[in-house]
């Protein structure tokens, strides 16, 4: 694991690491940032075990414009252009996955639909499995605190499905056949995969996914047509957390 690495933690560089050798091994208390990746540790302390496997220091080339031709631009205010585009992308990006999970929640809430308990019990067992995978495999159970929070989540997709389905219907929004096939052409167009192919593994698995996904597209659509949108305070960064995992798709 390399120090300031994306995924690396970042108040273990620079303090429990100064002054070790190479070789030499110890513990150190370490506090999970906020943005952690895995929500059940954001926020939270715990004891890592340490090794320090090598040493060295890499040397970044010089931020000019010869570095900005090797990596395909005319030169380094063009390559600060196109840095900065990418970078307000991503921050559209992110206030989008915001807007669209408070529209979300706040439908749920207005319509309040009723679930089937075996149904809540069902997703709720898909998620454990989709948290232990991330996990490896390690720990068979989950603690109380971490099962409420996928529970809460499964009980929340299942709700917005619900409420997209009835949307979708009731406001002509629901993907029809048509739509599932000009789909799966766009899929295949730009994936560079056989259209014969696709539809062959679609006849196998079935197109409820597709049909999910591109009416949740057109509810989204309606919903922020119908919206005011206003600009507020940045959320806190639990829910930043919770924005960006909805904005994935709830299904």
């Amino acid at each position: 694991m390399e120090v300031g690495a994306a995924h690396f933690l970042l108040d273990l560089a620079g303090v429990t690491l100064e002054g070790m050798t190479v070789g030499e091994e110890k513990t150190s208390a370490v506090a999970f940032p906020d943005e952690f990746v895995l929500g059940s540790l954001a926020g939270r302390k715990g004891t890592v075990a340490i090794k320090l496997q090598d040493l060295s220091l890499r040397r970044l080339p010089a931020v000019d414009d010869e570095f900005a031709r090797d990596l395909g631009v005319e030169d380094l205010a063009a390559l600060r252009a196109k840095v900065r585009a990418e970078l307000d992308r991503e921050a559209q990006a992110v206030a989008d996955q915001e807007v669209d999970r408070a529209l979300q929640d706040a439908v749920i809430e207005r319509a309040a639909p009723s679930l089937a308990p075996t149904w809540v019990a069902e997703r709720l067992r898909e998620h454990e499995e989709a948290f232990q995978r991330l996990l490896g495999g390690r720990g068979d159970q989950l603690a109380a605190e971490q099962r409420a929070v996928l529970l809460a989540e499964a009980e929340r997709r299942l709700r917005y499905a619900a409420v997209v389905g009835w949307l979708g219907l009731s406001k002509g929004l629901h993907a029809t056949a048509e739509d599932v096939e000009a789909e799966v052409a766009r899929i295949a167009e730009s994936t560079g995969r056989p259209l014969a192919q696709i539809r062959a593994e679609l006849a196998r698995a079935g197109t409820t996914g597709i049909e999910n996904d591109i009416t949740e597209r057109r509810v989204l659509a309606f919903l922020r047509a119908a919206a005011r949108i206003e600009d507020g305070p940045p959320l806190p960064a639990a829910e930043r957390r919770a924005a960006r995992r909805g904005g994935r798709g709830a299904k």
